[in-house]
């Protein structure tokens, strides 16, 4: 299995993730390794971005976002603080993505 993909978030440390209750559902992300390029949205926000892969780090370049006000903005500052640490340990096992970035964990699972 191979990073380059589309993923849904499933699990984040410190929330119960319910995608009724995130404006446009789970967070989603797409790494596109062909390009070195990350996009998707954090439940609200299109969020994008330059990666660069070696071994298990992923390093996120300066994000790129929609600036909506949503409803719920915990979940969307959760992931964009996570993902602004710039540096996030990743692994994949069994269909599922973890990012580990500091003391958060989020957990995402491959989809078509």
């Amino acid at each position: 299995m191979r990073l380059h993909d589309i993923w849904a978030m499933e699990e984040m440390t410190g929330f119960s993730l319910k995608k009724e209750k995130l404006q446009k559902g789970m967070p989603l992300f797409e790494f596109n390794l062909t390009e070195n390029r990350f996009s998707g949205h954090a439940g609200c926000n299109q969020i994008n971005g330059g990666v660069s892969v070696v071994g298990n780090k992923i390093a996120f370049g300066d994000l790129v976002g929609t600036l909506m006000a949503c409803p719920n903005m915990k979940i969307e500052k959760a992931v964009i603080e996570a993902l602004n640490q710039k540096t996030v340990t990743y692994s994949i096992d069994k269909m599922k993505l973890t990012l580990v970035s500091g003391k958060t964990k989020m957990v995402f699972k491959k989809i078509d």
